[in-house]
């Protein structure tokens, strides 16, 4: 079986080695977000020099592995890296409360910008009007009482609702005087005096989300310790793929040197030891190459 770990010794040098060991978990489940795009950009660089020539295919191959497994990580993250490549520093606030100048690249304008502006502001959208108030409510902010004749049908608020805050605290209206309709209105409807609920309602107020605590620091995330589990089992799964390659190697030399004494001999025993040996070495391939297998889904699900 391949041993990937040797391989990437073999073939990388120490500085693309040590960029490959960073982007593997749970080393790279450590790193900071500016450690991680710094990361990203240097193997970048690394695998496009590789790519340039063309005689180190093998180098190009494990570097590009290792890019994707750190492109992963940064768009698991939510990070983006910037068109320069590079991070920029925030800028620091000023102590006046003035914003910085701008630099003078940045303050010229090309000729056209004006124009393109004013057009621009030409195609604005205009100012809605606002809404005009509902019956009840244009009556409240006359003065006039909200029971007058023509205001149309009286609406009685629901059962188990709250009634307008406005409505609920008469203190709050001024004292408008009776007029002569609302007097006779008064005298004829029993009941009438009574505010009419309104047709619009007032909008609730927003209740603030409530605040999560974040966890404790010194206590390791269920990604981490997922990580360190798929770690674990590719090292396991790799070292069993070496064991059974090496029982392997042993069972063919073994039949092959059956196989030679059966040859030397020429008896039906030495023929029937050698069968079986040949047998056993083909079992032993197989287990090996069925263990092979499994390290590499496990390699790949974790990278």
């Amino acid at each position: 079986m391949p041993n990937f770990a040797s391989e990437e010794r073999r073939v990388l040098s120490g500085d693309e080695l040590d960029l490959a060991t960073r982007s593997r978990k749970p080393a790279i489940a450590t790193l900071s977000d500016e450690a991680l795009l710094r990361l990203c950009e240097d193997i970048g660089a690394a695998r496009d020099k590789a790519a340039s020539d063309a005689q180190s295919s093998e180098r190009t191959k494990f570097l590009e592995a290792a890019f994707k497994r750190a492109a992963n990580e940064r768009r698991r993250r939510g990070l983006k890296i910037s068109a320069s490549g590079a991070t920029k520093p925030k800028p620091l606030p000023n102590p006046d409360g003035k914003a910085a100048a701008t630099a003078p690249a940045e303050r010229e304008k090309s000729p056209n910008t004006a124009k393109t502006v004013a057009a621009t502001g030409s195609r604005r959208k205009p100012a809605a009007r606002p809404a005009k108030p509902a019956r009840g409510a244009r009556a409240t902010s006359t003065g006039q009482g909200s029971d007058r004749r023509g205001a149309g049908a009286r609406t009685v608020p629901a059962p188990g609702r709250p009634a307008r805050l406005a409505d609920a605290n008469p203190a709050s209206k001024p004292d408008a005087a009776p007029t002569k309709a609302s007097a006779k209105t008064l005298q004829s409807k029993p009941g009438a005096g009574t505010t009419r609920r309104s047709k619009t309602r007032d909008e609730a107020a927003p209740v603030a989300a409530p605040q999560v605590t974040p966890a404790d620091a010194g206590v390791a995330t269920p990604a981490l310790a997922a990580a360190q589990a798929d770690t674990a089992l590719v090292q396991k799964l790799t070292e069993k793929a070496e064991r059974r390659a090496v029982k392997a190697e042993k069972a063919r030399k073994k039949a092959d040197k059956a196989a030679r004494a059966a040859d030397k001999r020429g008896t039906k025993k030495a023929a029937k030891v050698a069968k079986n040996a040949d047998e056993k070495a083909r079992k032993a391939q197989r287990k090996a190459r069925k263990t092979t297998r499994q390290a590499r889904k496990a390699a790949a699900d974790l990278g």
